[in-house]
């Protein structure tokens, strides 16, 4: 094992961390996925000025998918150390493109999220958000996607979102009212003591069904216990 040891310190390897484990590949082997993945971030960029990076699989994929996601992984911690690629959130961008998209997502994500706050339990639909905010549609969309994933705002359906903030505070007013009327209420009743319109009213209450607060019985709903 020593000679082995001795032997691959001599030769021009480079050491990879694929989990637990350390792997060996030659420095011309490495150098060369280095520049595919150069090449295949900035022709990403290219066909696509507006997007702010690539999936690590179709990314993988691009390259080699043979590639083992781990093996990958440990390739992809080279290209970063050499400045070649930038890794967030699961997204590989080139550090040299991509400028323009992120200070835009950065914008939408700035207007958008204290918009959702100021709307409280009565939001605009993601068009009426993204016309108010002064954004594209689809960036809305994809802005709102990561806002929800972050917990700064609850997804109740495709095209309602609510600050986390209001989701909370119609969360306290339900279990409050609910405990002092243990016998339930009716969705009607239920709308009065968030106070907004049917509208709004049904999704916000089948949205805390769904999630352990509440249970509907015929007509009726309490506190789940």
């Amino acid at each position: 094992r020593a000679q082995v040891a001795d032997e691959l310190n001599k030769a021009k390897l480079e050491r990879l961390k694929i989990g637990t484990e350390t792997a060996f590949i030659t420095a011309e082997a490495l150098d060369g996925l280095l520049l595919e993945i150069d090449r295949a971030l900035l022709a990403f960029h290219a066909a696509d000025p507006t997007a702010t990076g690539i999936a690590t699989s179709a990314l993988r994929d691009r390259i080699d998918r043979r590639l083992s996601p781990k093996a990958f992984d440990a390739i992809l911690e080279a290209a970063v150390g050499r400045q070649v690629a930038v890794v967030e959130k699961g997204q590989v961008r080139h550090p040299k493109a991509a400028v323009s998209a992120l200070a835009a997502e950065s914008e939408a994500e700035e207007k958008l999220l204290p918009l959702l706050v100021q709307q409280g339990l009565a939001p605009g639909t993601v068009s009426e958000l993204a016309a108010a905010a002064g954004v594209d549609a689809g960036l809305a969309r994809k802005i709102l996607g990561r806002l929800a994933t972050a917990g700064a705002i609850v997804r109740v359906s495709s095209e309602l979102h609510f600050s986390a903030e209001a989701m909370a505070g119609a969360k306290a007013r339900l279990v409050a009212y609910l405990e002092a009327h243990p016998e339930g209420a009716p969705a009607s009743e239920l709308r009065a003591v968030l106070d907004v319109s049917r509208k709004y009213a049904i999704p916000v209450l089948e949205y805390f069904d769904t999630h352990g607060v509440t249970k509907r019985e015929e007509n009726l709903r309490t506190l789940r216990r």
